[in-house]
């Protein structure tokens, strides 16, 4: 609106001979061409935004499509410091059953539940067996 009524008003200004005319227009145009910019940029899709440190969408369906279910004891965690949204990030050092190393991952956690996580407790996960670093943990059993 504020471009289209400096558009008119400068044409007004200009048909009846009142000095500025020019002036309106060109605010009008630039108004106008801005409110499309943002017009165009608002109805764009946004891009998906990924956390650093965590599997992508992709990993995690690749995961729960050939991943195998084991279980895990946690044998070092730590908090990274990064909190988001109530969840904080965290990495997991875990003795995943049926490997012979320890693997590390980092997950994003409800603050309300970092105090389940304890050294020695055994939790379910499901790894990529390719990739072991690819790891979802559930820590609701």
């Amino acid at each position: 609106m504020f471009g289209i009524g400096f558009t008119v008003g400068g044409i007004v200004f200009i048909t009846s001979s009142l000095p500025g005319g020019v002036s309106w227009i060109v605010i009008g145009g630039i108004s106008i061409a801005i409110a499309l910019w943002v017009r165009r940029d608002l109805a764009s899709p946004d891009a998906e935004v990924e956390f650093p440190g965590v599997l992508s969408r992709d990993s995690i369906a690749e995961v729960q499509r050939s991943g195998r279910d084991s279980q895990a004891r946690i044998a070092a965690f730590r908090y990274l410091g990064v909190t988001f949204e109530n969840f904080t990030l965290v990495e997991l050092s875990l003795e995943i059953d049926g490997l012979h190393e320890v693997v590390g991952t980092r997950l994003y956690v409800p603050l309300s539940r970092t105090s389940e996580l304890v050294t020695g407790r055994t939790i379910h996960v499901r790894y990529s067996p390719d990739q072991p670093s690819h790891i979802i943990v559930n820590l609701s059993d």
